[in-house]
């Protein structure tokens, strides 16, 4: 994947979910697996504090 790619990859999440990525999370976006592992916190995180 080029680093475009995974720009516009990133913002879909961003918008879709309504949520704000760290530079950290997305360096660690290198597979489905962990974007999923990635989002699925933030929104149970995200979730907790509603």
């Amino acid at each position: 994947m080029s680093s475009f790619d995974k720009v516009e990859l990133v913002m879909a999440f961003e918008d879709a979910f309504t949520i704000e990525l760290t530079d950290d999370d997305i360096e660690a976006m290198q597979s489905v697996g962990a974007a999923i592992r990635i989002l699925t916190r933030d929104l149970a995180t995200e979730g907790a504090s509603a």
